[in-house]
């Protein structure tokens, strides 16, 4: 999934237990209140958080190719680049709103 926002690739919180804990503790860096039952369906964590190496490399090849249109995560793939760009939308509390 795509951000219509930023442009930016957006990925949706791991269901196993184990993976879910590492992003949260990823969040938890910029968002010391963020907790496991703060992640929803709508939860996401951008692809500006990832390395190149947390994508499956077949994909990237593909995606280069021109034959497949996005690479996926690996199965265990953690956020590990805590960046500062202004075109990464930092993450709300749930409930408030952008744009207002």
């Amino acid at each position: 999934m795509t951000s219509r926002k930023t442009g930016h690739r957006v990925h949706a919180f791991p269901k196993d237990k184990a993976t879910l804990r590492h992003w949260v503790q990823f969040v938890r860096v910029r968002r010391a209140d963020f907790a496991i039952p703060s992640v929803t369906k709508n939860s996401k964590v951008c692809s500006a958080h990832f390395t190149e190496e947390d994508y499956d490399q077949g994909d990237v090849r593909m995606v280069s190719l021109g034959l497949k249109s996005l690479a996926q995560l690996i199965p265990n793939a953690v956020p590990s680049v805590h960046t500062h760009l202004s075109a990464c939308p930092a993450l709300r509390p749930r409930g408030t709103k952008t744009g207002t």
